[in-house]
């Protein structure tokens, strides 16, 4: 059996000299060695960031969450990951969940960071909708009671529903 310290810290040293893919399958062994630290999920899912492989990435980000709730790094890098893909409001969504779960002040300032960068990005980039015109307010009164008498007369629609 592999000791995983030294798979880990062989895995670190691979990914310092950008080998990330011999990074993956060492941060892989030692995660295979023991019970999944944080150190060495959080580490793989970088690795698999700076390869794009986004999925993957967020797979390991996912399990940091459930595993290590309490800690920041999960949520942090999923939220990063997240607005890579263009997907900001599910970015906004994991930084606000670390937040509500996160005490610790450091990891709770990273978390802000993040949840600034994915609103932002969130504003810069999804479309924004103009709210539409309302065109009955435009229409005189009493025409506009002809068309709702006619509405309930002919029982296509209720007082209630057409209050609502």
């Amino acid at each position: 059996m592999t000791d995983w310290k030294t798979s880990f810290d062989d895995g670190v040293a691979n990914f310092k000299r950008k080998n990330y893919k011999e990074a993956i399958e060492l941060f892989t062994t030692a995660i295979n060695a023991q019970s999944p630290g944080h150190m060495a999920l959080e580490s793989r899912a970088a690795a698999y960031e700076q390869i794009d492989e986004l999925k993957e990435a967020l797979s390991d980000c996912r399990t940091l969450m459930k595993l290590f709730p309490d800690r920041h790094n999960g949520y942090t890098r999923a939220a990063k990951i997240l607005v890579r893909m263009k997907e900001y409001s599910r970015a906004v969504n994991i930084a606000k969940t670390g937040l509500s779960r996160i005490e610790e002040p450091k990891g709770r300032a990273r978390l802000e960071t993040v949840l600034e960068s994915a609103l932002a990005a969130q504003t810069n980039n999804e479309p924004h909708q103009e709210p539409s015109e309302c065109y009955i307010s435009k229409l005189p009164h009493e025409l506009l009671a002809l068309i709702f008498e006619e509405l309930v007369e002919t029982g296509q629609m209720s007082p209630v529903r057409m209050c609502h």
